[in-house]
């Protein structure tokens, strides 16, 4: 391994001690935190293990870091930088950079992302894990960044690695109890509530929500496989069978698979419904962006809506609303806070230490009745709505 030449070898590992004091200050570690391997600090500043080794003596005799014999080095005293200010934030994507530019809610989080960079005189740089790989926490760090935005990156190790190594970290549209920082997500159980209860009061009685399967960007460029129920719609998926339960009709829910895969997979929602005996009279989706996909597939086979079965969603944006013509029921999520949100709190955390444990931010939602999910005509081979 090539050792740095910017300083004398004899006194190479003191630049590196003052190298590893600044990451920890920039991860916003606290004390007991756990610091990286080793093996791993030499393949980040590109030195030998020896060197390593002397510089972690330093830090050790200085009382910052503690080593545990079989179980590694922990930050032994809490180091912080006072006064450090948000000057450049690093959003970085799952997708590739066509997709984030075509999709409704990802433009509406990073229009309020953008807004409030302006007003706070922030800059703003775009990182694609699809586009340029896994960023690591050193490649980031380099940039000239002071803070991350992660959107919609559902790998809760690479979160890991990013928040124990650079901070502060804050990650929209996934979270995780695992990991120590910021997470934002959308409300959902009262907008799933909100849902339910309005299809109840039309007179449904059968429903069935659709559980979106992802695909974990980071895992697939590692060749594993990429297809997961994102905590998202597991989230959502329990609060479906909650408000149904709540609404005495559990034994009247279904719950449909929808593959990691482009949306025509909704295939799979029409072939599930039209297998069932005794079938749902309203599906809700996870985006009011698929309803209309939805509502083709269905009358592609002949089914109306929502003549034969009522559909709504329980996110969607504020250009979601109409689909072929219809007024889509939905709760239209404030997407454009979100983003607005993240960026507020990745400037405070710039002078704080990060959250001691995994820390949840809600957004809420506006509930927007449409035509979609008027009563049904129940089949009749299906009984009571």
């Amino acid at each position: 391994m090539t050792e740095l030449h910017t300083e004398k070898k004899t006194r190479l590992h003191l630049v590196i001690r003052d190298r590893i004091l600044n990451m920890l200050i920039k991860s916003g570690c606290r004390r007991g935190d756990p610091l990286p391997s080793y093996r791993d600090m030499t393949d980040r500043f590109h030195v030998s293990l020896v060197t390593i080794q002397r510089a972690m003596d330093e830090l050790i005799k200085d009382g910052i870091v503690r080593g545990w014999p079989g179980r590694g080095t922990f930050l032994d005293r809490e180091v912080t930088q006072s006064g450090r200010r948000l000057t450049q934030v690093g959003l970085v994507i799952n997708c590739a950079r066509k997709t984030f530019f075509s999709s409704t809610y990802l433009m509406e989080i990073f229009q309020g992302v953008m807004l409030q960079c302006e007003e706070l005189n922030v800059d703003t740089r775009l990182f694609s894990i699809k586009n340029e790989g896994t960023l690591t926490p050193r490649q980031i760090a380099e940039s000239g960044v002071d803070g991350v935005l992660l959107l919609a990156v559902n790998h809760d190790a690479y979160i890991q690695e990013l928040v124990q190594e650079f901070s502060p970290v804050v990650v929209l549209d996934h979270s995780t109890e695992k990991v120590a920082t910021d997470f934002l997500v959308c409300d959902t159980q009262p907008a799933m509530d909100g849902i339910v209860a309005h299809l109840v009061k039309l007179g449904h009685r059968r429903m069935a929500f659709v559980a979106n399967w992802t695909t974990d960007t980071i895992a697939g460029l590692q060749g594993l496989n990429p297809d997961i129920e994102s905590p998202i719609s597991i989230e959502r998926r329990n609060a479906f069978m909650q408000a149904m339960c709540a609404a005495g009709l559990s034994d009247s829910a279904s719950v449909y698979e929808l593959p990691a895969a482009p949306l025509q997979t909704l295939t799979h929602v029409v072939d599930g419904w039209t297998k069932q005996a005794v079938r749902p009279t309203a599906i809700i989706l996870n985006s009011a962006g698929d309803v209309g996909i939805l509502d083709a597939e269905f009358a592609a086979r002949g089914v109306r809506v929502p003549h034969d079965i009522s559909l709504a969603a329980v996110a969607g944006t504020g250009s979601e609303g109409i689909s072929g013509g219809k007024v889509v029921t939905y709760q239209r999520v404030h997407f454009i806070e979100m983003g607005r949100q993240a960026v507020s709190i990745l400037s405070e955390r710039c002078a704080e230490l990060r959250p001691m444990s995994s820390k949840l931010w809600r957004i809420g939602a506006d509930f927007i009745e449409g035509g979609t999910t008027g009563a049904c005509r129940v089949p009749r081979d299906t009984g009571d709505m």
